[in-house]
């Protein structure tokens, strides 16, 4: 049995490394603060890296007449600027949105490379929370396991990146979560190479065999609902399995077999696909919707869609409602050309747990809303925020302690 060490004190905790504990973690070691990321995985990418994703979506205004700006400076437009000036993205028009299309290994390797700059910043990779420690509706300190060894973190605000409300879980925040059934769909890619795509079109008529495919029961009728993602070879892409969602856990190897089912399917009816193999499966299911932590502020459909501002605006979005139902498949709801919405700080702040703050797609928004905020560069931006709001907290209650003598906590009461 592991003996767990001494406490070690940091000012921010953030928990996960997808591309929202990227952002929290980065902008909280800028400002100063003694900044710890813990990461269940062993490496950069959160959902993006287990969706095989390769566009950052939400980074834009949208519109058939839109230009594509960034809309929220800060890292975003660091993030843009290097990976366009190396030659590592374009900026490609997919209709009524822009996205930017990027190398996964590239961006994996400029997170590295800017949170390795960082001396405030100390990176856990394959660290496993165990338990969070809330006295007087504030979070003390988090419990892990890290490599075999039990830590103790003891820290001022935490941030929960994590994609899965472990934080707000664990904390005993109150969250939301909506019954499997009305849940948006998850996802199961698989790199496929070996596509002949001269034809073009592919993505179109991989869809309408999908359909015929889910008609003669060859198929779960919500596979149908799978999407062909063209790689940036040419005779390679992604084809991204639509899962239902599941409480109890996946069963991944049985998910696999799935998706190799699913691959023959192809293999059989399309020409394109005759000659080809799956060359890599993701190493987890990608989730699009899980619990959400129940904030100052619930952001809404109606909120989006009605471009609403606020005056303690955080983030600018613009990406539409996306929403994958189980039933009827991906249905999209588009704000009004040239619009945008925003993400208040309330979103991003518990309403019972005082120090707890969350980024990506744990904030508080309910499910129709998250349709539209989960996407990678809106994730970016929010994480970047949500550390805003961290270190406003501890500044805050710092500056109260020195007033009254007492603690920070109850100082912040």
């Amino acid at each position: 049995m592991n003996r767990e060490q001494a406490p070690q004190n940091f000012d921010v905790c953030v928990v996960g490394a997808g591309f929202a504990g990227f952002g929290a973690a980065l902008h909280s070691a800028r400002r100063g603060m003694k900044t710890i990321l813990i990461e269940k995985g062993s490496e950069w990418g959160g959902t993006a890296y287990e969706g095989m994703h390769q566009s950052l979506c939400g980074f834009y205004l949208s519109g058939e007449k839109s230009s594509p700006r960034v809309l929220n400076a800060g890292i975003c437009g660091e993030i843009e600027e290097t990976l366009l000036s190396r030659g590592q993205a374009e900026i490609v028009n997919t209709g009524k949105v822009f996205v930017l299309e990027y190398q996964p290994e590239s961006m994996r390797s400029l997170f590295g490379e800017m949170t390795g700059r960082q001396e405030n910043l100390t990176v856990l990779f394959d660290a496993r929370v165990n338990a969070v420690d809330t006295t007087d509706r504030v979070i003390g300190g988090i419990r892990l396991n890290h490599r075999g060894e039990d830590l103790l973190i003891k820290t001022g605000a935490v941030i929960d990146c994590s994609g899965s409300g472990d934080i707000i879980r664990l904390s005993g925040a109150s969250y939301e979560l909506a019954p499997e059934e009305k849940r948006q769909l998850a996802a199961y890619a698989f790199v496929i190479e070996g596509v002949r795509s001269e034809g073009g079109m592919v993505n179109l008529r991989t869809a309408w065999h999908l359909a015929k495919a889910a008609e003669g029961k060859m198929i779960a009728p919500h596979v149908r609902f799978s999407v062909w993602i063209a790689g940036h070879s040419g005779n390679q892409g992604v084809l991204k399995m639509s899962v239902l969602p599941c409480d109890s856990g996946y069963d991944l190897e049985e998910i696999r077999k799935q998706a190799y089912r699913l691959h023959r399917v192809l293999k059989e009816n399309m020409p394109e696909f005759k000659d080809s193999s799956i060359a890599e499966t993701a190493p987890r299911v990608a989730e699009r919707e899980g619990l959400r932590m129940k904030g100052l502020y619930t952001l809404t459909e109606d909120d989006v869609l009605s471009a609403r501002k606020y005056e303690d605006a955080a983030v600018r979005n613009a990406w539409p409602i996306e929403f994958w139902d189980s039933r009827e498949g991906p249905r999209y709801q588009y704000l009004e050309d040239g619009e945008y919405y925003e993400i208040p700080f309330r979103c991003l702040r518990s309403k019972d747990v005082k120090n707890l703050f969350a980024a990506g797609k744990v904030i508080s928004v309910s499910s129709k809303a998250l349709a539209s905020t989960r996407v990678t560069g809106t994730c970016l931006a929010l994480g970047e925020k949500s550390a805003e709001a961290a270190c406003t907290y501890i500044d805050s209650s710092r500056q109260a302690e020195n007033l009254t003598g007492g603690s920070a906590a109850a100082a912040q009461a």
